[in-house]
């Protein structure tokens, strides 16, 4: 039972109890107050990506948290997370669709929209890592200081508004989080100062709902 929730959180993506997603940034800072939640991290939608390399392989652009990453199997085993502008970090997975060795320092040249702007140019890989064989997306991770100038954070529901307008979630939080134990998520997910947000916002089980591993 143990590998069948592992792998399950694989195919998820995340090793947290549950999360949002499309959060505003007043959203996100009444969520953190919450005492019932622990672990509490997250990452930031940025782009689509347009680069043709990219085409034949399912491929998300974010900003994220050191510790979201590590919930997310997308750590890098080399290198760090972006700090610099132009920095990125990214899966072996894409590093091969451009065709790089898998060294530090490779230029990744990038195409990327937001639903109201497209951005090309060129980033210096500063951290990488193995992609789990059942996770389904790859990640590129962007520095804060390029996520915050391309696709702002959503800071309340005038610019959640914005942008659904357009069909995007350049600019949302979604948050992750564990509870003090893993039985009956759903459960949990439906307490009141946490439905809140299910009821607008999409939310995931990472476990599953019968399992007690911590």
């Amino acid at each position: 039972m143990k590998s069948l929730e592992i792998s399950t959180t694989y195919q998820v993506g995340t090793s947290s109890h549950a999360g949002f997603k499309f959060l505003t940034q007043e959203e996100y800072d009444e969520l953190a107050t919450d005492n019932y939640i622990s672990d509490l991290s997250y990452n930031l939608i940025i782009g689509v990506p347009e680069s043709e390399e990219l085409n034949e392989d399912y491929t998300e652009i974010r900003y994220t948290e050191a510790e979201s990453a590590k919930h997310g199997y997308s750590y890098p085993i080399k290198g760090k997370l972006p700090e610099k502008y132009n920095e990125i970090a990214t899966c072996m997975t894409v590093l091969d669709d451009f065709g790089l060795p898998h060294e530090l320092g490779q230029v990744v040249h990038l195409k990327m929209n937001n639903g109201f702007t497209t951005y090309e140019g060129d980033f210096y890989v500063c951290g990488f890592w193995e992609k789990p064989a059942d996770t389904v997306a790859n990640q590129i991770y962007v520095s804060k200081s390029f996520q915050e100038e391309f696709s702002p954070t959503w800071k309340n529901r005038e610019d959640y508004d914005r942008c659904f307008q357009v069909n995007s979630y350049c600019g949302s939080i979604n948050p992750g989080f564990n509870f003090k134990t893993s039985f009956n998520i759903s459960g949990q997910m439906n307490r009141r100062s946490l439905k809140c947000y299910s009821c607008i916002d999409c939310y995931f089980c990472c476990a599953p709902l019968s399992m007690t591993y911590n």
